[in-house]
């Protein structure tokens, strides 16, 4: 009987001691998070005021959903007419770079002749007063 009693009495210590630890575990991790109900609590302000904030955005949402719902067969309707559109001109950056090379002196004519048209201006200035007075 003693040696199931001192067999009891050692299991009691034992668990005294891991309720010991556990309690200074306990008293530890309380103190290391001290500040963590003040955390939550401040996140919990942020979270509510945020809820508040856009309290109606889930109507607007829904609103502007039904109100756009079919733009997409007007987006897939542009992008056809833009295809559409490049491969009927997909030639025409060739055939525009052929122009302005075939026609890059043009611009030194266009000069040339307006020089040309100015100085017969100035030549020809008083010739009409003179034909008006004939």
């Amino acid at each position: 009987m003693k040696e199931k009693r001192d067999h009891l009495d050692g299991e009691v210590n034992e668990k005294k001691e891991k309720i010991e630890e556990l309690e200074a575990a306990v008293a530890e991790c309380q103190e290391s998070h001290s500040g963590c109900g003040d955390a939550i609590a401040a996140l919990e302000g942020e979270r509510d005021a945020a809820i508040e904030a856009h309290a109606g955005c889930e109507e607007v949402l829904a609103g502007a959903q039904e109100e756009h719902a079919g733009c997409g067969d007007k987006i897939a309707e542009l992008e056809g007419e833009r295809d559409a559109a490049v491969e009927s001109h997909a030639g025409c950056e060739e055939s525009l770079a052929g122009a302005q090379e075939e026609h890059a002196s043009c611009g030194d004519k266009i000069a040339e002749l307006e020089g040309e048209r100015d100085a017969a201006v100035e030549a020809h200035a008083g010739c009409e007063e003179a034909l008006n007075g004939c």
